[in-house]
């Protein structure tokens, strides 16, 4: 059995997989190339990430999503431009993890897309972009967060402009952020939740 997964999981019948009209079987070849890197934590990391380049031009969203994803986790700083690439994805579901690679690589020089990103038009896009600046810029977002809540109305955005104020300790932001949480939305309520979840860890390790 694992001489028949290792077969499996060869450059050869990867690079099959992914010539295949079949979606689910260009994403089956992903997902094998993780696992490949996972269980060994050798030079298949090079495949992984050849994989998920190319997949960032697939046909089918969901490929190009899990693509994204791939290299949230295991990208470069060369993956930079890839990640601004994705970030003008048609789907939407794309370009939120998009602006999450995109500050988790570019940092402070991201700071212009990350902005552009927080005027998407669609919430969900809006709120992860807004997440993304907190994280690439820390403290110095708090005034761009304050700015664009001001004007953002749409509560499935909302979570994540007031994410980082709350984490920097701006009651008004926590509270509205406890009142998101009790909403039978998850889309509004989860991330609110996990942004207390945050802030309370936060306090914990302050007391500490």
């Amino acid at each position: 059995m694992r001489q028949k997964n290792a077969e499996s999981n060869s450059p050869a019948d990867l690079a099959v997989a992914l010539r295949s009209n079949d979606w689910a079987s260009r994403s089956c070849a992903l997902k094998q190339a993780i696992e490949a890197f996972e269980d060994r934590k050798r030079s298949s990391k090079a495949t992984l990430l050849l994989i998920a380049r190319s997949l960032l031009f697939d046909p089918e969203p969901t490929t190009r999503s899990e693509a994204v994803d791939a290299l949230y986790k295991y990208g470069s700083r060369g993956d930079y431009r890839a990640a601004i690439h994705a970030t003008q994805d048609e789907e939407w579901q794309v370009r939120c993890t998009a602006y999450s690679l995109l500050a988790k690589l570019g940092k402070r020089s991201a700071k212009k897309r990350l902005m552009c990103g927080m005027k998407d038009c669609h919430p969900i896009v809006r709120r992860y972009a807004a997440v993304g600046l907190y994280d690439a810029l820390g403290p110095d977002s708090i005034a761009y967060l304050e700015a664009a809540l001001r004007s953002e109305k749409d509560v499935l955005a909302r979570p994540g402009f007031l994410h980082g104020l709350a984490v920097f300790g701006f009651a008004s932001a926590r509270e509205e952020l406890a009142e998101l949480s009790s909403e039978p939305n998850a889309w509004i309520s989860s991330p609110a939740k996990a942004s207390l979840k945050m802030c309370d860890e936060g306090n914990l390790l302050n007391d500490n």
